[in-house]
């Protein structure tokens, strides 16, 4: 597995991990994943399972709609 995971590129990825306070300021992070899903594992692996947050690649979000 890790042999497959060296092989693909890694993406930067952007979060803003929310706390449960309303008035509480979000947390931003920036780290490296093969994809999507893989960005998803790793914030709800630091922050928990259920954990609020955006994600943003930065590259995707500047390609046309």
């Amino acid at each position: 597995m890790d042999n497959l995971k060296e092989n693909q590129s890694l993406r930067s990825y952007q979060a803003v991990i929310w706390g449960t306070e309303p008035e509480s300021m979000g947390t931003r992070t920036t780290f490296l994943a093969t994809d999507l899903e893989d960005a998803k594992r790793q914030l709800e692996s630091a922050y928990g399972a259920g954990c609020i947050y955006t994600l943003h690649n930065e590259d995707d979000a500047a390609k046309p709609r």
